[in-house]
């Protein structure tokens, strides 16, 4: 319908003969009232473009002559979005500097160590010689005697005790103290102290009588003897236990004490002594545990209880030969 009203107004404008127009004027027309305009346009980036294009028709009739013009505007936009990003990395460097001390500076450090003890310990006793004693005794027994070393009287290298040891199974435990896992007689032997500090019995209380438990005990001390010629050994008593203890009981405890004792006088030996370890612990009153020397179960002994212990002995050692026979081997 549109086009027929298109060719009714050509007609009217056209049909003059005095008008006559080529065709390709009537096309240019026709794109003009259509509206029709190609054109371009480019964008690059973040940018604004505008593209204005002209058209123009030019007819000729005669003498007359019509200009038409359109001009037609395109904007587009384009917005880029870019997206950076950041990574840091941390380097850490590790600078070690390794200083050589002169031959003498070595060597003057070399004989200070040798001349100072191996091991601080805590000290223990008021005995003029007590750093003497500690420094080289060797502890031999039961998770009772452990405690020496536990709470730092003995250093490791000087502790041959363990839980559950006792003189009916004494043969089932080993020690490594440089030279592979060996027997508790041979482990001593190997670390061939002069001082050895003996404690076990606990775990044979139950198990052993007063008499079997001290003939075993003197068979250890035989071997050691033979293993380490002019060792000195203190046979210490087994400690109490608390008044409320179900495990055993003093009165047990010091039959078995009783049988050691007589023992040790038996042997007759200058090396060989026994130390009353029992009155160190024991309540003046009932000669139970003290309560301030339990561990908390009624049977171990606490730190500072370790100290008293070695303390007595230390006292009590300045009172025998004992010094003189420690110098003698070593």
């Amino acid at each position: 319908m549109g086009s027929e009203i298109m060719k009714d107004k050509l007609k009217a404008f056209f049909g003059d003969p005095r008008f006559s127009v080529p065709l390709c004027a009537v096309v240019a027309v026709i794109a003009v009232f259509t509206g029709v305009v190609i054109h371009k346009s480019g964008v690059t980036g973040r940018s604004v473009t505008a593209s204005n294009e002209a058209v123009t028709t030019t007819v000729t009739t005669g003498t007359t002559s019509t200009t038409t013009t359109t001009t037609t505007t395109t904007t587009t936009t384009t917005t880029t979005t870019t997206t950076t990003t950041t990574t840091t990395t941390t380097t850490t460097t590790t600078v070690t500097t390794t200083t050589t001390e002169p031959e003498e500076a070595q060597e003057e450090q070399a004989e200070d160590t040798e001349t100072r003890p191996a091991y601080v310990y805590v000290p223990a006793g008021e005995s003029p010689n007590a750093d003497f004693y500690q420094n080289r005794i060797v502890v031999f027994g039961d998770s009772i005697a452990y405690g020496f070393n536990a709470y730092g009287y003995v250093p490791y290298e000087h502790n041959l005790a363990k839980e559950s040891v006792s003189m009916w199974n004494m043969g089932a435990f080993t020690f490594d103290k440089g030279g592979g896992e060996m027997s508790m007689t041979d482990a001593a032997a190997y670390i061939s102290p002069s001082l050895i500090y003996m404690s076990l019995g606990m775990n044979d209380v139950p198990g052993l009588t007063p008499e079997d438990f001290a003939g075993r005990y003197r068979g250890v001390i035989e071997e050691l003897q033979e293993k380490i010629p002019g060792v000195s050994i203190v046979v210490a008593g087994i400690t109490p236990v608390s008044a409320s203890c179900t495990y055993t009981s003093c009165d047990t405890i010091r039959g078995f004490n009783s049988a050691l004792e007589q023992m040790v006088a038996d042997m007759g030996s200058d090396h060989v002594w026994y130390f009353d370890a029992y009155s160190v612990c024991a309540d003046p009153y009932d000669l139970t545990l003290r309560g301030d020397a339990s561990g908390g179960d009624g049977i171990h002994l606490n730190s500072g209880t370790y100290g008293e212990i070695f303390g007595a002995l230390f006292n009590f050692l300045d009172m025998t030969p004992v010094m003189d026979n420690m110098l003698a081997v070593e």
